[in-house]
C-alpha cells in the first residue's frame, strides 16, 4: 500500500513537471510569436511609408507650385527620419551638424544614392524617396518622430520637389516667466530669465529668433558648431541672457 502511494506521489510530481515545461515552452513560443508578429509589423509600416512618401516625392513634385504638408506614420521603434540634399553632398559632409550622424555621413561621403535615412531600432536603415531638394543650410533635416508620426512639408518644382522643413525658429519674450529658445537642430539654447525684455534703437523687442545659416563666407571650419544669426541683430536685453551649446564628442573631442 505504502508501495502505491509513494508511486501515486511520484507520479503526480512527475505530471506536474511535464506541465511546467509544456506551460514554459507554450510561454517561450508566445513570446517569440508576438516578437515576430512586432517585428512583421514594424517592417510593414515602414514600407508603407516608404511607398507613400516616394509617390508623394514624384506626384507633388511634378505640380509646380503645389505645396501640401503631409503626416506619414512610422514604427515606434523609429526615433528620427533624415532626410538629404544628395545635390549638395559637399556643404553637408563640411557641416558641423552630419557629426552627429556618422552612419548618414558614410553613406554620402562614399556615393551612396540613399538620400531618406531612419535612426532608431528597425532593420532598415536607408532607401532612396526619388529627387527632391532641401533650400536651406545644411541641406539635410531630420524629423524626429513623435506618437508615431512625422510631418513633412513638400512643394511642386516642376521637375523636382523641394522637402521643406523649419530651419528658423523663434519665440516671444514674455517677462512673466523664464523662457527658453532652441536652435532647430536643437545645438543651440537661449535661456531668457523672467522679467527679460528686449529693445533695439529704443523700440521694444518681443520676437527674438535664431536661424541655421550657410557658413562658406566665415572661417569656421575648425568652430565647434554650425554658424547661427541670432535676431533682431543689435538687441539690448535688460537681463542678462544664457546661451549653452550642446556638447559633441564628434567635433570637440
Amino acid at each position: 500500500m505504502g508501495k502505491k502511494r509513494g508511486q501515486i506521489v511520484l507520479s503526480h510530481a512527475v505530471a506536474y513537471v511535464i506541465l511546467i515545461v509544456i506551460v514554459g515552452v507554450i510561454f517561450i513560443m508566445g513570446y517569440r510569436y508576438i516578437g515576430s508578429a512586432k517585428k512583421i509589423i514594424s517592417t510593414s509600416e515602414l514600407l508603407s511609408f516608404e511607398t507613400k512618401l516616394s509617390s508623394d516625392i514624384k506626384i507633388i513634385g511634378k505640380d509646380y507650385g503645389r505645396f501640401k504638408k503631409i503626416a506619414y506614420s512610422l514604427p515606434e521603434k523609429l526615433n528620427e527620419v533624415c532626410f538629404t540634399d544628395l545635390g549638395k553632398k559637399s556643404e553637408i559632409l563640411t557641416s558641423k551638424l552630419i557629426s552627429s550622424y556618422p552612419t548618414i555621413k558614410d553613406s554620402i561621403g562614399s556615393d551612396l544614392k540613399n538620400n531618406v535615412f531612419f535612426v532608431g531600432n528597425v532593420e532598415k536603415h536607408s532607401y532612396n524617396a526619388g529627387l527632391f531638394e532641401i533650400n536651406h543650410y545644411p541641406y539635410f533635416n531630420c524629423f524626429k518622430v513623435n506618437k508615431g508620426k512625422i510631418e513633412v512639408g513638400i512643394e511642386g518644382f516642376g521637375d523636382r520637389a523641394l522637402v521643406l522643413a523649419d530651419f528658423v525658429t523663434s519665440l516671444r519674450l514674455d517677462p512673466s516667466r523664464e523662457t527658453t529658445l532652441k536652435s532647430a537642430d536643437g545645438v543651440i539654447t537661449l535661456t531668457f530669465q523672467q522679467g527679460t525684455s528686449a529693445s533695439l534703437a529704443g523700440a521694444n523687442v518681443d520676437r527674438i529668433s535664431i536661424e541655421m545659416i550657410d557658413p562658406s563666407f566665415a572661417p569656421v571650419n575648425y568652430g565647434g558648431s554650425d554658424v547661427y544669426k541670432f535676431s533682431p541683430s543689435g538687441a539690448i536685453f535688460s537681463r542678462a541672457v544664457e546661451l549653452r551649446i550642446k556638447y559633441n564628442p564628434a567635433i570637440v573631442g
